[in-house]
This record gives C-alpha cells, structure tokens and sequence, in this order.
C-alpha cells in the first residue's frame, strides 16, 4: 500500500509538473508572437525602433530561457536567441529582405517550441 501512494504522490507530481510546463511554454510563445508581429509592423515604420525593440526582446528572451529550459529542447530555445538577434541586426542595417526572412525565422521556430508541446504520438515518441 505505501508503494501505491507514492506512486500515486509522484504521479500528481508529474501531472502538475507537465500541465505548468505547457501553460510557461504557451504563455512564453503568446508573448513573443505578438511581440515579433509588432515589430515587424514597427519596421516598416522605423527600422531604428524595431531594432530596439528587437534587442529588449532578446534580453528578455534570455531572462525567460532559464526555466524554459526544464521545458523546451535547449536547441529551440537557442535557435530563437539567435533569430532575435539577427533580425534586431538586420533592422539595424536595414536589409529589408533579410530582415524579413529572419524575422519568418523567428515566428517559425517559436510555432516549432509551442507544437513539440503538443501532446501527440509525435512529441510522445
């Protein structure tokens, strides 16, 4: 019987465990797409603005990665760390094509964290 229990402890453990991790990842994902999405908007405006905006997204981006970590693949996580700071670059420099094919990058691979989320045969296996 106590074997049961704590099966059953670690069990809720786990539960609890999965459910937070896909509620930070979502949350974390909601956040960032609307972010990219304004700043994307913004530089067709003023690259300068975007740009800034790009680089306080990417410090934020790295406060959160800490614990997105015990969630996410590392790789992901580094992959959209390096989209932000390129396409804060490109804005900087003002290459519209780049800037735009980085910032389809950025959106891309922050859809690829939400859906490894998803519970699936994919993401399971």
């Amino acid at each position: 019987m106590k074997r049961l229990i704590a099966a059953g402890i670690l069990f809720v453990v786990i539960i609890g465990f999965c459910i937070t991790g896909s509620i930070v990842v979502g949350n974390t994902y909601k956040e960032f797409d609307k972010k990219t999405e304004e700043c994307g908007k913004i530089y067709a405006t003023d690259p300068n603005i975007a740009a800034e905006r790009f680089k306080e997204m990417k410090k934020d981006w790295e406060k959160k990665e800490n614990y997105l970590s015990l969630f996410v693949n590392h790789e992901t996580a580094d992959d959209i760390s390096v989209a932000l700071s390129r396409t804060a670059s490109y804005a900087e420099s003002k290459c519209d094509a780049a800037f735009y094919a980085e910032l389809a990058a950025a959106k891309t691979t922050l859809h690829q964290m939400i859906e490894d989320q998803k519970i699936s045969a994919h993401s399971i296996f």
